[in-house]
């Protein structure tokens, strides 16, 4: 406990000299709120919406479906991603919303961080969703001052894209890399 005490302490004193913190979620992050890890959803999603599609191997399958058109893909994936908030999520807005972070970026893909935003009062933050703008405009985007949350995989509220299959997941530019490095 005394390393986190520690964390805390030091954070605060950056803070106090304006320096601000880049937070990174991945799927553990959204776990305590109950959405699945990725293999179970693969799993579960296959076993409902891919029966047809041949083969054994589960990912194989599951990217086959989700090759498939954009509004199916939300449709499937929804009732796994569609949750509330855990208290994590909560704290993590308070912490945003109380200048600890400007930046979260995330391969989550359900919207349990801007839920909780909403919910501390948070109104004002931009969502910037790989796949939806080119690579340049999301690396300028994230540049710009406020609250911003960098979506890696795409989002359950996105407008076109869900950035899942292996194919996609491999293929973050060298840009992106660079500017989680940094």
């Amino acid at each position: 406990m005394s390393e986190i005490a520690d964390l805390a302490n030091l954070m605060k004193a950056l803070r106090t000299e304006g320096k601000r913190f880049v937070v990174m979620l991945g799927a553990g992050a959204s776990i305590s709120s109950g959405v699945p890890d990725a293999g179970k959803m693969m799993k579960a999603a296959v076993e409902v919406y891919a029966t047809a599609i041949p083969g054994s191997d589960i990912e194989d399958r599951f990217d086959q479906l989700m090759k498939g058109p954009e509004e199916n893909r939300r449709t499937i994936l929804k009732p796994y991603l569609d949750k509330q908030p855990s208290s994590g999520y909560r704290n993590l807005a308070k912490l945003i919303r109380d200048g600890y972070f400007e930046t979260v970026i995330t391969f989550n893909l359900d919207i349990l961080l801007e839920s909780a935003l909403h919910a501390v009062g948070v109104h004002d933050f931009a969502t910037i969703i790989r796949g939806e703008l080119e690579d340049d405009r999301i690396l300028a985007a994230v540049d710009q001052p406020g609250i911003k949350i960098l979506k890696l995989h795409g989002s359950l509220k996105g407008v076109s894209s869900f950035i899942f299959t292996r194919e996609d997941l491999v293929g973050i530019p060298n840009r992106f890399v660079t500017l989680l490095r940094d």
